[in-house]
């Protein structure tokens, strides 16, 4: 049976960016992801052991970005991408990574990039 894990905009502080001014300093970005993943729905899906904990992806995406220190966003979310299909068996149907100050800084509702 196929399930589906979101989370939409968990904030992140890492340093990303081309110019040296973006790099001084860690700036918020927002990721969100939905994946997928398939259980057998004959096992006890109460039992944490048999699901993958969507707490467990959380702290591997705060882990992982914000250690990082990548000029792009596309380099930043393929990196993530695989370090995610590394620890997890989940299929990512998307994933985004949202520049909020940027987006702020251009008027813009959000600037990101997704796959």
């Amino acid at each position: 049976m196929n399930f589906f894990i979101e989370i939409e905009d968990l904030k992140v502080d890492t340093i990303i960016g081309v110019f040296d001014e973006e790099r001084l300093k860690p700036q918020t970005i927002l990721i969100s992801i939905k994946c997928q993943l398939d259980l057998d729905h004959n096992q006890d899906l109460d039992n944490i052991e048999n699901v993958t904990s969507y707490s467990d992806i959380k702290k591997e995406i705060v882990t992982f970005v914000s250690a990082s220190q990548y000029k792009t966003l596309e380099k930043l979310i393929t990196e993530l991408k695989k370090q995610l299909d590394n620890q997890f068996p989940i299929k990512i149907e998307k994933l985004e990574i949202n520049k909020i100050e940027i987006a702020k800084k251009y008027n813009a509702k959000k600037v990101s990039v997704s796959i």
